[in-house]
């Protein structure tokens, strides 16, 4: 999901660029191609102008079940919480096909089903529509200061990955000045920053009290770190 998203983000900062070479050397620009405003980034996702939002669509109604307790469960609920454990009914499942009008997502298997159970839909609603909105903002074709990394930083500085906040201001970003740039950048960075964090010498992660790391996970960290060290090693010897 990563890998997709960030090619797509890619695909936008390079169209934008390649128009700005085109603007630059004189050179007519294709303007039919359509941009998403940002007061115009939420869409049902089976009537999306995007391909990309279309085929997900596609995909969850083919392979998510609805959630309204009158089915009976597809599955063993994993814990109390398991939306499969309010599932009590005798309906046989039934995969979604009916998308939230205030989300756009779907996520019923009719709209009596999404209406006699919205209030628990209601939970979700809100981040259904986020995440909406965001996808769309990334296939937008907007140009993603975002997505401008710093370089390579200096070894004398200090870089704190305590949480999001300090680990962007200490490594030099650019500031994120809304909470949907930050969304973008931190999502596409999670992965990379994550492993970079457990391994980094001042990393927040260790087995004192309130560390957040186990016995067993301090063993992973040290294999981790130990081949991380000797890649390091090899390189600078081979240079």
């Amino acid at each position: 999901m990563i890998s997709s998203e960030l090619a797509a983000g890619k695909r936008s900062v390079s169209s934008v660029g390649h128009a700005r070479e085109a603007q630059n050397d004189g050179h007519e620009i294709d303007q039919t191609r359509s941009l998403l405003k940002p007061n115009n980034l939420f869409h049902p996702m089976s009537s999306s102008p995007s391909p990309d939002m279309r085929k997900r669509a596609a995909f969850i109604k083919q392979n998510a079940y609805c959630p309204h307790p009158d089915h009976r469960q597809t599955r063993m609920p994993m814990n109390p919480n398991d939306p499969e454990a309010r599932k009590t009914g005798a309906v046989p499942p039934k995969h979604v096909s009916y998308e939230c009008p205030d989300c756009g997502v779907p996520v019923s298997c009719s709209e009596e089903h999404w209406a006699d159970d919205y209030e628990a839909h209601l939970e979700i609603c809100d981040t259904l529509r986020e995440i909406n909105e965001d996808d769309h903002d990334l296939r937008s074709g907007r140009f993603f200061p975002e997505f401008e990394y710093p370089g390579e930083n200096i070894e004398e500085a200090m870089v704190n990955m305590t949480n999001w906040d300090t680990f962007l201001f200490t490594r030099e970003f650019e500031a994120l000045n809304n909470d949907r740039s930050l969304r973008q950048a931190t999502r596409l960075l999670t992965y990379p920053v994550t492993i970079g964090s457990v391994l980094h010498e001042l990393s927040p992660y260790n087995i004192k009290k309130g560390g957040r790391l186990t016995v067993e996970g301090l063993k992973s960290l040290s294999g981790m770190s130990s081949i991380g060290c000797e890649h390091a090693s090899t390189k600078e010897s081979s240079s």
